[in-house]
């Protein structure tokens, strides 16, 4: 399986993301339990990340473009 969207960013896109970003590893740093729980998650276990909380914030922006009417699986 492959996603893909559909279309680049709008700079106001890529403004809102960034700053979902920057909130999301703020709750992470103060909830590090949390953001352990979030990339425990799935089948496969991942290399040993340092920074926990910017990798589960990334997750959580993946989450939400995944999400998206522009994201297309391909098979």
């Amino acid at each position: 399986f492959r996603s893909v969207l559909c279309r680049a960013a709008k700079p106001e896109e890529l403004k809102i993301l960034i700053q979902y970003f920057d909130d999301e590893r703020k709750k992470f740093e103060k909830s590090t339990e949390q953001a352990k729980l979030l990339i425990a998650a799935g089948e496969y276990p991942h290399l040993d990340v340092q920074d926990i909380a910017s990798l589960a914030s990334m997750m959580e922006v993946v989450h939400t473009l995944y999400n998206m009417e522009e994201a297309i699986t391909k098979t």
